[in-house]
């Protein structure tokens, strides 16, 4: 999943386990289900992925979605269906709170939190599609003005919507984010089996997790190894 697919799923476990909240209702963007529905199978999805068959169809699947978005009017025609059979259900929720986990808010009468990730899209304009990056500059003043509450992940992009927007700061509030529990220190022995597969040794290695695009300075982090000594390189290197 991408970053704020996993931020969501691990929010809404911790939604679900928190007492003070009575129950979750979830839209996957087309349909919606149970916050337990929901969390469920995002799990299966998360542990047993998808077999060849599936991957194959995924990707098909996705080249008609990335080409679609570029018809213009499509992305518009396809939000405003999408806003549709949101708000019949979620205006029928008393008491609901809304927390939008991926920038722009769809309609809701009742309180509305969203979550704001990063500015890329104007601080590396040239890394975004233009038809993505003038949605966001058409949503995005909206879901501003409709939130009652904004979650940026750090005090950067809290700086940087603060910045862009003239709200009150009070209104912003940086939560940063959490950690999994599967993400701990492993033993020499622990790591043995997957590092030799891949020639590396325990505590020798540089790990990145991110998507392979020019606005996560990969290119830089390369240039970084690059300025290494000679010995450094040859004991970390690179593949």
């Amino acid at each position: 999943m991408t970053g704020i697919g996993n931020y969501t799923f691990h929010l809404l476990e911790q939604y679900i386990e928190c007492a003070g909240i009575d129950e979750m209702h979830c839209f996957n963007g087309t349909q919606w289900l149970s916050g337990e529905e929901q969390l469920a199978a995002t799990a299966l999805l998360r542990a047993h992925g998808s077999d060849v068959s599936e991957r194959i169809v995924d990707r098909m699947v996705e080249r008609i979605r990335k080409a679609a978005v570029r018809v213009p009017g499509a992305k518009p025609l396809y939000s405003t269906i999408m806003d549709k059979r949101f708000c019949d259900i979620a205006n029928r929720i008393p008491g609901a709170i809304y927390h939008e986990t991926n920038y722009i808010l769809r309609p809701y009468s009742g309180p509305s939190v969203t979550t704001v990730h990063d500015f890329s899209y104007k601080t590396h304009a040239d890394f975004h599609p233009p038809n993505v990056i003038a949605w966001l500059d058409a949503k995005l003043p909206k879901s501003i003005e409709q939130s009652d509450c904004i979650i940026t992940d750090s005090n950067l992009v809290r700086d940087e919507l603060l910045q862009y927007f003239d709200i009150p700061e009070h209104k912003v509030r940086t939560v940063y984010l959490g950690v999994d529990a599967c993400y701990q220190p492993r033993s020499q022995q622990q790591t043995a089996t997957v590092l030799s597969t891949f020639g590396l040794s325990h505590g020798h290695y540089v790990l990145l997790t991110a998507t392979l695009e020019p606005r996560k300075g990969i290119d830089t982090l390369l240039d970084a190894w690059g300025m290494l000594p000679e010995s450094l390189r040859r004991e970390f290197p690179r593949y």
